[in-house]
């Protein structure tokens, strides 16, 4: 990830794997990018996504105000957000990008080398458990097991992540309005799941803003496309589902999204997320 005036000459590199898609440029002003040589291959997102003024959702009447009251602050030659455009030559080899979003026995399956060390060895061994995540060692998957042991319930057949209503909080105060991007078809026109039905309907978790460090605690929001369900949540399973098998959402940089079936339990006590398989992707 590029960005905040970092001048980098990114050259005969594999790229592949990656959470978040292959190269990611943000706001990077003047700062120069020169992208050669490299192949970039194997990412449910884009090979290369690269932030340009015209996607920042300011009205040519915006920046001119913002240009105005920012001409009296001294500390900065460049006032307003924007990116130069990276200059990539066509010696970038590109493959097998944008895919989607795969399920958690997907994502484990495509690394064919120690989950935690990531060094290939024909003396790999499953873990007893999910019978997927490979390592070389046990003292490899003892190490990684901080990591694994949230991923290890999703990679069973039949797994239900179940939240305590009781333990998430609306992501909007009362009288405050949710905006949501253009790009976004449908938003609130969907049916309205019934709490006292165990129906299953489709509902999107998302990540919060850029990511930071390791931390299975960080703030999600889920909704439905009614927004009759629309709260904020902090689940473990839910992080690892979200970070190793969604893909990234709209123009950000590294916010992820991903697509459940859900049903509530209990009165709507209590949701479930289903995770045996996927619903089809939506466009909202």
């Amino acid at each position: 990830m590029i960005k905040s005036r970092s001048s980098v000459y990114i050259v005969e590199n594999d790229i592949f794997e990656n959470k978040c898609g292959g190269i990611r440029i943000g706001t990077n002003y003047s700062a120069s990018v020169i992208i050669d040589g490299n192949t970039i291959r194997d990412h449910t997102g884009p090979d290369i996504f690269a932030i340009n003024s015209s996607e920042m959702g300011l009205t040519d009447n915006v920046k001119t105000e913002i240009e105005t009251m920012l001409t009296k602050i001294q500390f900065a030659e460049e006032r307003l957000e924007y990116s130069r455009t990276p200059i990539i030559t066509n010696r970038n080899i590109r493959r097998n990008n944008n895919t989607g979003v795969q399920h958690p026995r997907k994502a484990v399956q495509i690394i064919q080398t120690c989950c935690s060390c990531y060094r290939s060895s024909f003396q790999l061994k499953k873990c007893s458990n999910c019978g997927t995540a490979t390592y070389c060692s046990k003292k490899c998957q003892k190490k990684h097991w901080k990591k694994h042991k949230h991923m290890c319930k999703l990679l069973h057949k039949e797994y239900t992540i179940q939240v305590q209503m009781k333990d998430t909080k609306p992501v909007m105060e009362p009288g405050n309005v949710r905006r949501f991007d253009s790009s976004l078809k449908g938003i609130k026109d969907g049916p309205k799941p019934n709490p006292l039905s165990t129906k299953k309907f489709i509902v999107k978790v998302q990540s919060g803003q850029e990511y930071g460090c390791f931390n299975p605690n960080k703030m999600h929001t889920l909704y439905n496309r009614s927004l009759t369900l629309d709260i904020k949540l902090s689940n473990p399973e839910l992080y690892y589902l979200v970070n190793e098998c969604g893909i990234l959402a709209g123009t950000a940089l590294s916010t992820k999204k991903i697509f459940c079936w859900a049903s509530y339990k209990c009165s709507s006590a209590i949701l479930c997320i289903h995770t045996d398989n996927l619903p089809p992707f939506q466009s909202w």
